[in-house]
C-alpha cells in the first residue's frame, strides 16, 4: 500500500477538535516557584515553523530566534515586553475582577465534560476556587499575535507536541483525572483506519498562586492491516528545560 505523506496532517485535522481544547492559551516561565502572587517572565522569544521535506518525505519543525521588539499586554498589564528578541514582563497581583469560576477555564483539560457530567473523568476538589489562565498577546503597529511556551518535535511517523500553561487559582486545589482509553475505527480514503486514544491519569495539587501545567501530546502513526494512530494526552506540574517562548504573529491590513 503506497504512503500518503499527508496523512500525520489529515490526523490532525480529524482530532482538531480535541487538540483545540488542550493548545489553546498561552503560558509562561515565571523564575519563582508555584504558588506566587506575582510573576516576572524572562527569556528568549522564538518563532516556529513547519515544513514538508521532499528529501525526507517527513515534515520538519525548525526554531529560529526573533530579534524585533513589540509590545506585550495581559490583562491590564501592558509592557515593551519583548526587546530586540528578548522577553522581560512582569505581572502584579490580581484582583477578583480578573478571576472566574473555576469551572469556566476547565476547558483545557481534556476529559472534563462539565459540572455534574457523568462522563466527565476530571474532577475538581472545591468548585468554589476562582481562576485564571495566562494569555500573552504581543503587537507593534499592525502586527498582532500570540507569545506561548512551546516545544515540538516531528518525525515521519510521531508527533510530540507540548505547551507550558501558568493558571492563576485564589486558592489550594487540586484537579485530577482518571485514565482513560479507547479506540475508535472508520474507513479513511478506502482504507480502514483506527485511532486509539489515551488520556492519562493525573493529580494537579494547585496552590493559591500561579502554577505550571505541562501539556504533552503524542501522536503515533503506524501501517499494516490498516492505517493506525495513537493518540496520548499527558498532563503534570512542571516546565520542562527544553520548552521555549514561541511567538505565533501576522500582519493586518
Amino acid at each position: 500500500m503506497k504512503r500518503k505523506k499527508s496523512k500525520i496532517s489529515a490526523d490532525m485535522a480529524i482530532f482538531g477538535a480535541a487538540l483545540a481544547l488542550i493548545l489553546t492559551g498561552c503560558p509562561a516561565n515565571p523564575d519563582d516557584t508555584n504558588g506566587t502572587l506575582t510573576m516576572n517572565l524572562r527569556g528568549q522569544v522564538w518563532t516556529m515553523e513547519e515544513s514538508w521535506d521532499l528529501d525526507t518525505d517527513a515534515w520538519e519543525v525548525s526554531f529560529v530566534e526573533f530579534g524585533e521588539s513589540r509590545g506585550v499586554t495581559f490583562l491590564t498589564w501592558w509592557q515593551p515586553g519583548i526587546t530586540n528578541g528578548y522577553l522581560n514582563f512582569s505581572i502584579g497581583s490580581l484582583s477578583a475582577s480578573h478571576l472566574n469560576n473555576i469551572e469556566n477555564v476547565m476547558h483545557k483539560f481534556v476529559g472534563w465534560e462539565g459540572a455534574g457530567n457523568e462522563d466527565s473523568i476530571v474532577t475538581i476538589s472545591d468548585r468554589d476556587t476562582r481562576a485564571v489562565w495566562l494569555s500573552l498577546e504581543a503587537a507593534s503597529g499592525n502586527i498582532r499575535g500570540t507569545l506561548s511556551r512551546r516545544y515540538l518535535d516531528i518525525s515521519q511517523n510521531s508527533r510530540t507536541d507540548e505547551q507550558v500553561s501558568y493558571i492563576f487559582v485564589d486558592r489550594n486545589v487540586t484537579i485530577s483525572r482518571t485514565f482513560r482509553t479507547y479506540t475508535a475505527e472508520w474507513d479513511f480514503d478506502g482504507d480502514g483506519f483506527s485511532a486509539t486514544f489515551t488520556y492519562n491519569d493525573f493529580v494537579l495539587s494547585l496552590r493559591q498562586g500561579w502554577n505550571a501545567v505541562h501539556f504533552r501530546n503524542d501522536f503515533l502513526e503506524t501501517a499494516g492491516e490498516g492505517w493506525g494512530t495513537f493518540f496520548t494526552n499527558t498532563i503534570t506540574i512542571s516546565d520542562p528545560a527544553h520548552m521555549r517562548w514561541v511567538l505565533f504573529e501576522r500582519e493586518y491590513d
